[in-house]
Protein backbone atom coordinates (compact mmCIF):
# COMPACT_ATOMS: atom_id res chain seq x y z
CA UNK A 1 0.00 0.00 0.00
CA UNK A 2 2.92 2.50 0.11
CA UNK A 3 3.23 5.26 -2.00
CA UNK A 4 6.24 7.77 -2.34
CA UNK A 5 6.87 10.60 -4.22
CA UNK A 6 9.61 12.93 -4.25
CA UNK A 7 10.18 16.35 -2.94
CA UNK A 8 13.09 18.73 -4.54
CA UNK A 9 14.26 21.52 -2.97
CA UNK A 10 12.29 23.21 -5.31
CA UNK A 11 8.74 22.14 -4.04
CA UNK A 12 6.32 24.61 -3.44
CA UNK A 13 3.18 24.26 -0.94
CA UNK A 14 1.09 23.81 -3.70
CA UNK A 15 2.97 21.38 -5.27
CA UNK A 16 3.12 19.12 -2.14
CA UNK A 17 -0.32 19.94 -2.00
CA UNK A 18 -1.08 18.55 -5.45
CA UNK A 19 1.27 15.60 -4.88
CA UNK A 20 -0.14 14.47 -1.12
CA UNK A 21 -3.51 14.42 -2.66
CA UNK A 22 -3.04 12.10 -5.70
CA UNK A 23 -0.76 9.60 -3.12
CA UNK A 24 -3.72 9.98 -0.10
CA UNK A 25 -6.31 9.02 -2.41
CA UNK A 26 -4.72 6.47 -4.03
CA UNK A 27 -4.53 5.27 -0.19
CA UNK A 28 -7.55 5.80 0.85
CA UNK A 29 -9.71 3.94 -1.58
CA UNK A 30 -7.41 1.13 -1.10
CA UNK A 31 -7.68 0.80 2.29
CA UNK A 32 -11.18 1.64 2.24
CA UNK A 33 -11.32 -1.54 -0.06
CA UNK A 34 -9.35 -3.57 2.40
CA UNK A 35 -10.49 -5.68 5.05
CA UNK A 36 -7.87 -4.33 7.05
CA UNK A 37 -10.00 -1.28 7.39
CA UNK A 38 -13.11 -2.48 8.45
CA UNK A 39 -11.12 -4.07 11.79
CA UNK A 40 -8.51 -0.97 12.11
CA UNK A 41 -8.57 0.78 15.65
CA UNK A 42 -9.16 4.29 16.30
CA UNK A 43 -5.75 6.22 16.58
CA UNK A 44 -3.78 6.48 19.88
CA UNK A 45 -4.75 9.81 21.71
CA UNK A 46 -0.95 10.50 21.97
CA UNK A 47 -0.34 10.67 17.95
CA UNK A 48 -3.45 13.40 17.91
CA UNK A 49 -2.40 15.42 21.07
CA UNK A 50 1.21 15.60 19.13
CA UNK A 51 -0.08 17.13 16.15
CA UNK A 52 0.37 20.96 16.01
CA UNK A 53 -2.28 22.94 13.71
CA UNK A 54 -2.32 26.83 13.08
CA UNK A 55 -4.70 29.09 12.56
CA UNK A 56 -4.47 31.33 9.73
CA UNK A 57 -3.75 34.38 12.41
CA UNK A 58 -1.08 32.93 13.86
CA UNK A 59 0.08 31.20 10.18
CA UNK A 60 -0.04 35.21 8.59
CA UNK A 61 2.56 35.84 11.57
CA UNK A 62 4.96 33.51 9.69
CA UNK A 63 4.40 34.67 5.92
CA UNK A 64 6.66 37.44 7.21
CA UNK A 65 10.23 37.53 5.69
CA UNK A 66 12.53 39.17 8.59
CA UNK A 67 15.32 40.04 6.25
CA UNK A 68 15.88 39.96 2.18
CA UNK A 69 19.46 39.32 3.22
CA UNK A 70 19.00 35.91 4.67
CA UNK A 71 18.69 33.54 1.38
CA UNK A 72 17.38 30.29 3.54
CA UNK A 73 14.71 32.65 5.05
CA UNK A 74 13.66 33.63 1.71
CA UNK A 75 13.81 30.56 0.02
CA UNK A 76 12.12 28.50 2.90
CA UNK A 77 9.01 30.74 3.48
CA UNK A 78 8.76 31.77 -0.17
CA UNK A 79 8.27 27.64 -1.13
CA UNK A 80 6.14 27.16 2.16
CA UNK A 81 3.37 29.94 1.54
CA UNK A 82 2.94 29.63 -2.52
CA UNK A 83 -0.70 28.21 -1.85
CA UNK A 84 -2.77 30.06 -4.36
CA UNK A 85 -5.72 31.31 -3.49
CA UNK A 86 -4.14 31.84 -0.15
CA UNK A 87 -1.19 35.20 1.01
CA UNK A 88 2.27 34.20 0.10
CA UNK A 89 4.99 34.88 2.21
CA UNK A 90 6.37 38.92 2.05
CA UNK A 91 8.86 40.93 3.24
CA UNK A 92 7.92 44.89 4.37
CA UNK A 93 10.79 47.44 2.23
CA UNK A 94 10.08 51.55 3.10
CA UNK A 95 6.83 50.35 5.05
CA UNK A 96 5.43 48.49 1.43
CA UNK A 97 4.37 45.11 1.40
CA UNK A 98 6.16 43.11 -0.96
CA UNK A 99 4.76 39.29 -2.30
CA UNK A 100 7.98 37.11 -2.30
CA UNK A 101 6.88 33.99 -4.77
CA UNK A 102 9.48 31.16 -5.21
CA UNK A 103 11.55 30.97 -9.04
CA UNK A 104 10.02 27.76 -9.69
CA UNK A 105 8.19 26.06 -12.57
CA UNK A 106 4.81 25.31 -10.61
CA UNK A 107 5.45 28.99 -10.09
CA UNK A 108 5.65 29.90 -13.59
CA UNK A 109 2.71 28.16 -14.65
CA UNK A 110 0.50 29.25 -12.28
CA UNK A 111 1.76 32.69 -13.32
CA UNK A 112 1.47 32.55 -17.11
CA UNK A 113 -2.22 30.68 -16.58
CA UNK A 114 -3.70 34.26 -15.95
CA UNK A 115 -5.41 32.52 -12.48
CA UNK A 116 -3.74 35.23 -10.18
Amino acid sequence: MGREFRINGRVTARTLHRLTVEVGTAVAMELIDSEEFWRRSPVAAEAVEETRVYSRRELGRHRLIESLEDVEEVKRKSLAFFFPPFEPAYAVVGGMKFYILPDTDDVKSWISSGRQ
